[in-house]
């Protein structure tokens, strides 16, 4: 993630995290697997460890409160659920991964902004 701007209130942070993983990787869903000897290894969304930061980032707007709308508070928390629990990682991201964490991440940066 970017450094953190000191000058951001806590959810004005979070905010500017969920834009920043939605807006600076790359979309792109190479063929092979990413190997660390593409420049742009830590750039792609399609990589385990991508979902894992968002998870944990969407996590943390939960747990601080920051949503309060139910029905968007249950869409996180099964975004979350299906991330850690149902997706299967040994396959390669597809594009209905890619529009699924988008669109979780549309509606929750919509909200809190």
């Amino acid at each position: 993630m970017k450094e953190k701007e000191k000058s951001l209130p806590p959810k004005e942070q979070r905010l500017a995290d969920l834009k920043h993983l939605r807006d600076d990787f790359l979309n792109d869903l190479p063929p092979e697997i990413v190997s660390f000897a593409d420049p742009n290894y830590y750039s792609y969304r399609c990589r385990c460890n991508y979902f894992t930061v968002v998870v944990s980032s969407l996590e943390e707007v939960v747990g601080e409160g920051d949503i309060s709308d139910p029905v968007l508070q249950q869409e996180v928390i099964g975004y979350v659920n299906y991330v850690c629990h149902d997706h299967d990682f040994f396959k390669f991201t597809t594009r209905k991964d890619l529009d699924r964490v988008d669109k979780v991440l549309d509606d929750v940066i919509a909200y809190l902004s």
